[in-house]
């Protein structure tokens, strides 16, 4: 067992995080957005599909002061 777990089970934001690309970070965010039970998504498909805050290239547009 590892020391550094204490015997307790590894959760799923460390394992997340071995994904490559999948910073600590962006795994904490992930489990936020979808929470750890993965039985609410019966494919991998439908958590694709899950809704998410829309992302408009007007949000990146700055306004000009008239």
């Amino acid at each position: 067992m590892s020391s550094r777990t204490h015997g307790a089970p590894v959760g799923p934001g460390p394992r997340l995080a071995t994904i490559p690309g999948i910073s600590p970070h962006l795994a904490e965010s992930i489990l936020a957005e979808t929470g750890t039970d993965m039985t609410t998504f019966p494919t991998p498909a439908h958590l694709k599909a899950a809704p998410r805050p829309p992302t408009t290239a007007s949000s990146r547009q700055t306004r000009r002061r008239a």
